[in-house]
């Protein structure tokens, strides 16, 4: 089926995606296992850490493409949940690394698990779109990423006088 969509279409159809992942990331979810909600911020965090071996802050900031700052709290929240450990490494003593609990090993894999289930249910969705177009959304995708962070700089930039971000 073939679309001719203006750029505003395009654009407006593009803002109700956003809209709809924004509902999911804001809307906790309950892992049974751990007996504990979380959102998908501390979801996506967890995930980080475990994937990446002996990460800390500053690699985890740059991994979720977000300030130092924001994982700061992040971890301060999720240690306090008892689902992260900071840890400083025998071979440096101002270095903090970031491991999962037990409990945070747990959400870990029931996440997992509901990550293989939505992956499968996309799988079915691009298996019906050629390759080529599978490639040029990639294509889009990181094209848009770029410009959106070049948008963020320009409003940071222009506020800079006028709030503190």
């Amino acid at each position: 089926m073939k679309y001719s969509l203006s750029l505003d279409e395009i654009g407006d159809m593009f803002i109700r995606l956003a809209n709809q992942y924004k509902m999911i990331d804001e809307i906790p979810y309950y892992f049974k296992n751990a007996d504990i909600f979380l959102r998908m911020a501390e979801i996506h965090t967890i995930d980080a850490i475990e994937r990446n071996e002996n990460i800390n802050i500053t690699k985890l900031a740059k991994f979720q493409g977000v300030t130092k700052g924001a994982v700061s709290q992040m971890i301060k929240k999720l240690v306090k949940k008892g689902l992260v450990i900071k840890s400083t490494p025998s071979k440096t003593e101002n270095e903090v690394v970031l491991r999962l609990t037990e409990k945070g090993k747990d959400i870990f894999d029931e996440h997992k698990r509901y990550h293989e289930l939505l992956n499968k249910r996309i799988a079915t969705i691009l298996s019906k779109i050629p390759k080529e177009t599978v490639d040029s959304f990639v294509d889009l995708s990181l094209d848009l990423e770029a410009l959106f962070k070049e948008m963020v700089e320009i409003r940071r930039e222009s506020l800079k006088d006028k709030v503190k971000i």
